[in-house]
């Protein structure tokens, strides 16, 4: 172990000078690390053992100060040499960018002249076809007005023959009616009579009763004065 010297079986504070605060702590701590391991029983070879592999690992692993400045001088270089291909980049961008927007403005100007002759002939073409409709709608229209006028009057001529139907019907509903009513007056009539004939039979019907029920009383009242006398 670097700085360290063995006695008795265990590790001894080490020499070391006065400009490596850094080493001293580190031999420090890898001193009281190995007190630590022997407090606990730990076998002294084994505790050996366990501190030159950490001094090993610290050596190999840590970085010093001038590893530190070594590693900001290749980021500085490192930074300064991405800000160079940056500002490269940023004028080729720029100079690609001035040639692709005059192409573009050669293209548009182009695809604009294209699209106003394109303009003109579809407007020509909507002209002509505007036209042929106009004209065969007129020639529809008129051939509509003729069928209309047509229709028309073959419904005038309907309506009239309808209106005649309909007369027919309203006479012969008249003297259905009038027939109707004289009917239901002849019968009105027969109902009465027959009221009145109902009515003088109900009355001698009822004498009828009268001079029955009369017998019937005398009869009886003849049978209990005969039964009184035969028993008396």
């Amino acid at each position: 172990m670097v700085g360290t010297r063995r006695r008795s079986g265990r590790y001894c504070r080490p020499i070391v000078g006065p400009g490596s605060r850094s080493e001293r702590a580190t031999v420090d701590y890898l001193y009281s690390l190995y007190d630590a391991l022997v407090s606990i029983n730990v076998p002294g070879d084994k505790a050996r053992a366990v501190i030159d592999a950490m001094e090993r690992d610290m050596g190999t692993t840590l970085a010093t100060k001038v590893d530190l400045q070594i590693l900001r001088q290749d980021g500085e270089n490192r930074f300064a040499m991405l800000a160079g291909d940056i500002a490269a980049l940023r004028a080729d961008l720029t100079r690609e960018i001035g040639l692709s927007r005059s192409d573009a403005a050669r293209e548009s100007a182009l695809l604009r002249r294209e699209m106003d002759g394109f303009r003109g002939e579809v407007a020509k073409e909507f002209d002509g076809f505007r036209g042929e409709v106009a004209k065969e709608f007129d020639g529809f229209r008129g051939e509509v007005a003729k069928e209309f006028a047509s229709v028309r009057k073959e419904f005038g001529g309907f309506r009239g023959e309808v209106a005649k139907e309909f007369e027919s019907v309203r006479k012969e509903m008249d003297g259905f009616r009038t027939e109707v009513t004289r009917e239901f007056g002849l019968v009105r009539q027969e109902m009465q009579v027959l009221r009145g004939d109902l009515g003088r039979d109900m009355e001698a019907l009822r004498l009828t009763m009268t001079v029955r029920l009369g017998s019937m009383l005398i009869v009886a009242v003849g049978v209990m004065l005969t039964v009184l006398r035969a028993w008396l």
